[in-house]
Parts: C-alpha cells; sequence; structure tokens
C-alpha cells in the first residue's frame, strides 16, 4: 500500500509539473513574441536611418545610428541567451546525481568573479548540504540568486550575500540567500517568479525578468519551491527548499 501511495504522489507531481511547463510555455511564447517584436522594428527603423542618412551625406560616420543599432541588437541578443536559458531550465527530465551545494556555490561565486571584483561583492557561503538533482540546473539557480544580490543595489552601496542552511521538513534540504539590496515591495512579492516580471526600470537595472521564473522553475522540477522575504530599503532573502532524493 505504501509503495502504491508514493507512486500516486509521483504520479500527481508529474501531472502538476506537466500543467505548470504547459501555462509557462503559453505566457512564454506570448510574452518573447512581444519583447523580441519591440527591438526588431527598434532595430528596423534605425537601419533604414541610416542607409537614407548614408545615401544623403557618405561622407559621415553616422556613429551615433550605428551605437544605437548596435545597443539595440546587443539587447536582443541577451534576451535570446535568457530565453536560451529558461528553455534549458524547464525540462522536467533530467540526469540526477549528488550534488554538494556547498561546492557548487563556491565554484559560482569563482566563475562569477569578474562581477563580483567589479561590485566588491562580499560573499559567504556557510556550509550547504547535499542533495540529489541536475548540477546544472542548480548552478543555474544559484548564479542566477548571485546576479540578482550583486546588481539590485543601491548607487554606490557594496553588496553583502550570505548563503545558509535553514530547516526543512523530512526528506527536503533548505538554503537561503540574504542580501542588502533594494528590497522589494510586498505588494510585488507573489509576481516576481513570473516570467518576464521586471519591477525596476531597465534604465536602472539591466535584465528580461526572467531570472527569478528560472529559479522558480528549477525548484519545482527538483520537488521543491522558493520563496522570499523582503525589506524595501534593507535587503531580501530567498528561501530554497529541495526535496533531498529526487524521482
Amino acid at each position: 500500500m505504501r509503495q502504491i501511495q508514493m507512486l500516486n504522489e509521483d504520479l500527481q507531481e508529474q501531472i502538476r509539473l506537466a500543467e505548470a511547463s504547459t501555462e509557462d510555455l503559453r505566457a512564454f511564447a506570448y510574452a518573447t513574441s512581444h519583447d523580441l517584436k519591440s527591438p526588431t522594428n527598434t532595430a528596423l527603423m534605425i537601419a533604414a536611418a541610416l542607409s537614407e542618412e548614408i545615401g544623403e551625406h557618405p561622407e559621415t560616420a553616422c556613429k551615433g545610428l550605428l551605437n544605437d543599432l548596435r545597443e539595440t541588437l546587443g539587447g536582443m541578443s541577451s534576451l535570446i541567451d535568457s530565453v536560451q536559458s529558461y528553455t534549458n531550465a524547464i525540462a522536467p527530465t533530467l540526469a540526477r546525481d549528488d550534488v554538494d551545494l556547498d561546492e557548487v556555490a563556491r565554484e559560482v561565486v569563482a566563475d562569477l568573479s569578474d562581477m563580483v571584483l567589479r561590485s566588491g561583492a562580499l560573499i559567504t557561503v556557510n556550509a550547504l548540504d547535499h542533495v540529489t538533482g541536475s548540477p546544472g540546473q542548480l548552478r543555474i539557480l544559484l548564479a542566477n540568486l548571485i546576479e540578482n544580490a550583486v546588481k539590485f543595489q543601491l548607487p554606490g552601496a557594496v553588496p553583502v550575500i550570505s548563503f545558509d542552511r535553514v530547516s526543512a521538513p523530512e526528506g527536503f534540504v533548505g538554503l537561503s540567500v540574504t542580501d542588502n539590496g533594494i528590497g522589494i515591495e510586498a505588494a510585488h512579492l507573489d509576481r516576481i517568479f513570473q516570467l518576464f516580471q521586471r519591477l525596476n526600470s531597465t534604465l536602472d537595472y539591466s535584465g528580461h525578468g526572467l531570472g527569478l521564473a528560472v529559479c522558480h522553475r528549477i525548484a519545482l522540477n527538483h520537488r521543491g519551491r522558493i520563496g522570499v522575504a523582503s525589506t524595501p530599503g534593507v535587503g531580501s532573502t530567498f528561501t530554497v527548499i529541495l526535496r533531498k532524493e529526487t524521482p
């Protein structure tokens, strides 16, 4: 009976993941087409203006238009990279392995050393647990949380980030990532893990609103969840709960 119950629970979980993936893909297709269409149209208009300018004034370098075109195409390239990252994250069928979250966190910090050095960020990793899961996806999850913590800071502030082990229900492991960033208004906490949710102006903070959606999907893939507690102007704590042994 116990085995049947476990199989039924796993089946229900697979159905839940499939339904979540279907809904996410629907929203993903709409938002991606919208976000790619705008910069594409801008690039086309800049190209047309550049062509006209060169035709009338072939002696000019048209540097301003070229710079605008380069920035627009760079934004499109960044969005495509984000789309690829999300596509990789929504696949629930993964190769499973024993993952030392402590080791992965330290490797991610080393991988992001350029960003860490530029920001002067102080990052502490405190004895995290092991979990059975996808090493690649868990690396993406931790990297996204670090990048967000470094990015969303007040001008001139030094990011202070801490990885800690937290209590979790039996059969699960937990970790938290705490920062001293700009924080999140309570009214926005329910939607920050949705696709393409940007709470701040792209003029102040770059990005496409996919990073936390990727984290959410990876947590679901590991039969877990991610949540956040935040105080504007003080910082945020993201808590990730993962099933210790994912079937």
